[in-house]
């Protein structure tokens, strides 16, 4: 819960960004220092993921539907595009610079990434040829 609020509600508050020196308040170790979050914010929040997971479980024709779109999602998001917008984010590279340039390539290369897998895998569970069978059957 301590990682939730300090992902959605610290960063964005009533709709505004905040400001740098309250981004500074934030780094503190002191758990005073953060705001909590309403209960039903966080349950309506909880419900909604239950729900998702849920939905997710009753369509999905088999797990690797399933493993398919999160690890292709997850996977181009984790190796491209956070790295990229830490990079964006920490100012690394002088704006229009090679290395900026090539920071925004990669940025949009691993968006691109992430929704071809993504389409590939919803195409192929709706058109049924993905591989939903068993492994264990005889090839008649």
């Amino acid at each position: 819960r301590h990682a939730l609020h300090a992902l959605l509600y610290q960063l964005f508050e009533n709709g505004e960004r905040r400001k740098s020196d309250e981004e500074t308040q934030l780094l503190r170790t002191n758990d005073e220092s953060i705001p909590k979050m309403s209960r039903i914010r966080c349950m309506s929040l909880s419900v909604c993921i239950a729900v998702g997971g849920l939905l997710v479980a009753l369509v999905a024709p088999g797990i690797s539907t399933v493993f398919g779109l999160v690890g292709g999602t997850s996977a181009s998001f984790v190796c491209f595009v956070m790295p990229a917008l830490f990079a964006l984010k920490l100012k690394l590279a002088r704006r229009w610079s090679g290395q900026y340039i090539c920071t925004w390539l990669l940025l949009c290369g691993g968006i691109l990434i992430g929704l071809f897998s993504t389409i590939l895998t919803l195409k192929d569970t709706i058109s049924g040829e993905g591989n939903t069978g068993s492994l264990c059957k005889s090839n008649e």
